[in-house]
């Protein structure tokens, strides 16, 4: 293969690599959740490959950049261990968000997205359960430890540790140039998922399945990246809360006289419930016996 492409070559491997291991986790994020599933194909693992495109495109942009930089040096083998580390980081990172999913969709039913990061950092709740998280979903570990030893011995296999060194001439820099230019409109098609007219989004998962089933098509790193600069609501306050009491407060003091009757108070809120359910409060006609006793 010509020199100019040696490079080249390299990158596309680490690619097919990362398409790779994008597909495991996906294949490991329907065999641990086939009972929500109904009707699916081998086809929704193809469609897939679209939006770990998208995923992989963002993930590894340090690495396509910096491995098709038109740069003599680039052969070194303190250079080629910097590529190392963006493929190791982008790989590390899109199985650990992939992985969560095998585990939380039993929840949520759903790809993750960013509120689930704005979830955990409300409260100490997270940290409280997290030593749970370790005994019940062992096996997430596991599989996060063997997708990486798996991706390390790819990868090494794949990777030259340090190429030959040769200058580089004005031809040299032009076709390299000309390498990065049209690999990085590449780049940007993948990021968009395509030459249609908008970036392609969770929703577009829906036209290759039923919405039952458009979980298999994503992946959760995509829904991350999606949900990453969605806009939040901004509250607006029309009032001050000094304004809000003196229009309404719920707050209700109850005067006694302070001395113990020996009786109790049991307060019953009930969400969502209106009175003409209740019987006591329409002449014996509703829905709560107990509660009308209790009347």
């Amino acid at each position: 293969m010509s020199s100019h492409l040696v490079h080249l070559q390299l990158l596309l491997k680490k690619l097919a690599l990362a398409f790779l291991i994008f597909t495991l986790t996906r294949i490991l994020f329907y065999l641990f959740n086939a009972h929500h599933f109904s009707d699916v194909s081998f086809d929704l693992f193809v469609y897939g490959l679209r939006f770990d495109g998208v995923a992989i495109a963002y993930l590894f942009l340090p690495l396509i950049f910096f491995q098709l930089l038109p740069i003599p040096f680039r052969n070194k083998k303190w250079y080629q261990a910097g590529l190392s580390f963006f493929f190791h980081l982008g790989n590390f990172i899109g199985i650990v968000l992939n992985l969560i999913d095998l585990a939380y969709f039993d929840f949520t039913f759903k790809r993750t997205t960013t509120d689930f990061f704005g979830m955990i950092a409300i409260g100490d709740d997270f940290i409280t359960l997290l030593p749970h998280y370790f005994i019940d979903f062992w096996y997430d570990y596991i599989l996060l430890i063997g997708l990486l030893v798996l991706s390390y011995y790819l990868h090494k296999k794949i990777n030259r540790k340090e190429l030959s060194f040769r200058s580089y001439n004005i031809k040299d820099y032009g076709i390299q140039s000309l390498i990065l230019g049209l690999f990085t409109g590449l780049t940007i098609i993948a990021m968009r998922g395509g030459t249609q007219y908008k970036p392609i989004n969770i929703i577009n998962a829906g036209q290759y399945t039923k919405a039952q089933n458009t979980p298999i098509v994503l992946n959760t790193t995509f829904t991350i990246i999606k949900t990453l600069f969605d806009e939040k609501l901004k509250p607006i306050d029309y009032y001050t809360q000094e304004d809000l009491e003196k229009i309404y407060t719920p707050k209700t003091v109850i005067p006694g006289n302070g001395l113990l009757n020996g009786k109790n108070v049991v307060i019953i809120i009930l969400e969502s419930f209106a009175k003409e359910y209740v019987g006591g409060f329409n002449d014996g006609k509703g829905y709560t016996p107990f509660l009308d006793s209790l009347l």
